[in-house]
Protein backbone atom coordinates (compact mmCIF):
# COMPACT_ATOMS: atom_id res chain seq x y z
CA UNK A 1 0.00 0.00 0.00
CA UNK A 2 1.85 3.56 -0.85
CA UNK A 3 1.63 6.09 1.24
CA UNK A 4 -1.61 8.39 -0.07
CA UNK A 5 -3.77 4.85 0.13
CA UNK A 6 -2.04 4.54 3.92
CA UNK A 7 -3.24 8.59 5.01
CA UNK A 8 -6.23 7.41 3.38
CA UNK A 9 -7.11 4.55 5.70
CA UNK A 10 -6.25 6.66 8.33
CA UNK A 11 -8.58 9.24 7.71
CA UNK A 12 -11.40 6.77 7.17
CA UNK A 13 -10.86 4.73 10.60
CA UNK A 14 -10.88 8.29 12.22
CA UNK A 15 -14.10 9.45 10.73
CA UNK A 16 -15.35 6.17 11.77
CA UNK A 17 -13.98 6.32 15.22
CA UNK A 18 -15.11 9.96 15.58
CA UNK A 19 -18.55 9.68 14.26
CA UNK A 20 -19.71 6.98 16.88
CA UNK A 21 -17.00 6.93 19.58
CA UNK A 22 -19.16 5.68 21.95
CA UNK A 23 -19.51 2.44 19.81
CA UNK A 24 -16.44 2.13 17.56
CA UNK A 25 -13.14 1.76 19.12
CA UNK A 26 -10.01 2.93 16.63
CA UNK A 27 -9.30 -1.11 16.17
CA UNK A 28 -12.69 -1.63 15.60
CA UNK A 29 -12.82 1.21 12.84
CA UNK A 30 -9.41 0.03 11.07
CA UNK A 31 -10.86 -3.83 11.43
CA UNK A 32 -14.14 -2.37 10.02
CA UNK A 33 -12.22 -0.52 7.01
CA UNK A 34 -10.07 -4.18 6.58
CA UNK A 35 -12.90 -6.77 6.93
CA UNK A 36 -15.49 -4.88 5.54
CA UNK A 37 -17.67 -5.44 8.91
CA UNK A 38 -17.38 -5.20 12.89
CA UNK A 39 -14.87 -7.83 13.94
CA UNK A 40 -14.72 -8.69 17.76
CA UNK A 41 -12.09 -11.43 16.84
CA UNK A 42 -9.38 -8.25 17.86
CA UNK A 43 -10.19 -9.22 22.10
CA UNK A 44 -8.54 -12.17 23.15
CA UNK A 45 -9.16 -14.99 25.95
CA UNK A 46 -6.99 -12.35 27.78
CA UNK A 47 -8.84 -9.10 27.45
CA UNK A 48 -11.90 -10.94 28.40
CA UNK A 49 -10.20 -12.08 31.62
CA UNK A 50 -9.83 -8.23 32.11
CA UNK A 51 -13.50 -7.93 31.34
CA UNK A 52 -14.36 -10.12 34.34
CA UNK A 53 -11.99 -9.25 36.97
CA UNK A 54 -13.74 -5.37 35.82
CA UNK A 55 -17.28 -7.05 36.53
CA UNK A 56 -16.34 -8.71 39.40
CA UNK A 57 -15.04 -5.54 40.85
CA UNK A 58 -17.99 -4.09 40.54
CA UNK A 59 -17.36 -2.01 37.29
CA UNK A 60 -20.79 -1.56 35.33
CA UNK A 61 -20.95 -3.58 31.63
CA UNK A 62 -22.00 -0.01 30.30
CA UNK A 63 -18.36 1.00 31.50
CA UNK A 64 -16.25 -2.20 30.77
CA UNK A 65 -18.07 -1.69 27.13
CA UNK A 66 -16.75 1.70 26.21
CA UNK A 67 -13.41 1.09 27.42
CA UNK A 68 -12.90 -2.05 24.62
CA UNK A 69 -15.66 0.09 22.19
CA UNK A 70 -18.23 -2.72 22.25
CA UNK A 71 -21.66 -3.20 23.69
CA UNK A 72 -22.91 -4.55 26.87
CA UNK A 73 -24.16 -8.03 25.70
CA UNK A 74 -21.01 -8.70 23.88
CA UNK A 75 -19.05 -7.95 27.47
CA UNK A 76 -21.90 -10.57 28.89
CA UNK A 77 -21.44 -12.67 25.71
CA UNK A 78 -17.47 -13.06 25.82
CA UNK A 79 -18.06 -12.90 30.10
CA UNK A 80 -20.13 -16.29 30.20
CA UNK A 81 -18.24 -17.91 27.14
CA UNK A 82 -14.85 -17.33 29.02
CA UNK A 83 -16.55 -19.16 32.37
CA UNK A 84 -18.19 -22.02 30.46
CA UNK A 85 -15.33 -22.69 29.14
CA UNK A 86 -12.81 -21.86 31.88
CA UNK A 87 -14.84 -23.52 34.75
CA UNK A 88 -14.56 -20.33 36.61
CA UNK A 89 -18.21 -20.64 37.78
CA UNK A 90 -21.43 -18.50 36.70
CA UNK A 91 -22.50 -15.54 35.05
CA UNK A 92 -24.65 -15.48 38.28
CA UNK A 93 -22.41 -15.07 40.70
CA UNK A 94 -20.80 -12.18 39.75
CA UNK A 95 -21.90 -9.36 41.81
CA UNK A 96 -23.94 -6.30 39.86
CA UNK A 97 -22.22 -3.06 38.64
CA UNK A 98 -21.73 -0.26 41.66
CA UNK A 99 -24.76 2.68 41.37
CA UNK A 100 -22.93 5.94 39.56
Amino acid sequence: MCEAECIKTNYYALAIAALVPEVVSQEIAFCYIENGRKSYSIYSDEDTEDMLAMRRQGMKLKDIGSMYGITEAVICHRIRKLLKKGGGGTYGEIPPGKAG
